[in-house]
Order: C-alpha cells, then structure tokens, then sequence
C-alpha cells in the first residue's frame, strides 16, 4: 500500500483559521457526527509554544435501564471525575491526512513565532 497525504484531505474539515491558529474536524468513517474529533492547533503567545488540543462530545445512556447512575455519581462525589472513552474509526488516508495535517500546522506555527520573536 503506497498513500500519500491529500490536499484537500479527505476526513479532514478546517472550520477555522487565523494568524496564530487553527481549528479542524476529523470525521469518523461511520459518518456519525457525534464520533468526530474537533482539534485545536494554536501558537501560546506567553510561551511560545505550539498546544494541540483535542476535543470530543461525549454522550452518557444516563436514562438507558442498564446504565447505573448512581455508580457514576459516587464515582464523582468521591474522586471528583468520571472517565469515558471515545472511539473514532479513521480509513488509512484520513488517518494519513490528519497526521500530516498536524505536521503541517506546527511547521506553519513554527514559522509564526519566528516571525513574532
């Protein structure tokens, strides 16, 4: 199997853009919405460092009868979280594409605070 990463990317949505940072949508291949992944890329200006933030939505069966509510609520009362996973199922080029979307953002990043210094 020989792939290369795409421009524009399949998989990969940028829902934001500006100077200092960007913000995209990886799509999970089930096509449900509520397994894509939303990704920050942005240049910390106190630090001069580059984060990339991840964020999912996550959903809890809180009225489904086999989900036990009352074991998430001591789980939180006495350690103050409650841990969830999130799966998002990404074909070889989307998985191709986000990584080099990330590369691609830090060595633009890179160049900005370059430039800022």
């Amino acid at each position: 199997m020989n792939i290369k990463s795409e421009f524009p990317a399949t998989g990969i949505m940028k829902t934001f853009d500006n100077e200092d940072s960007a913000a995209y949508r990886i799509a999970c291949d089930c096509h449900t919405s509520d397994h894509d992944i939303n990704m920050w890329v942005e240049l910390d200006r106190d630090e001069y460092n580059i984060n990339v933030s991840f964020y999912v939505e996550s959903y809890t069966p809180w009225w489904d009868k086999y989900f036990n509510r009352f074991n998430v609520i001591w789980k939180l009362l006495t350690t103050g979280y409650f841990q969830r996973e999130h799966h998002t199922i990404l074909n070889s080029q989307t998985a191709l594409n986000f990584a080099n979307t990330i590369i691609s953002e830090v060595e633009r990043l890179e160049n900005v605070k370059k430039s800022k210094k």
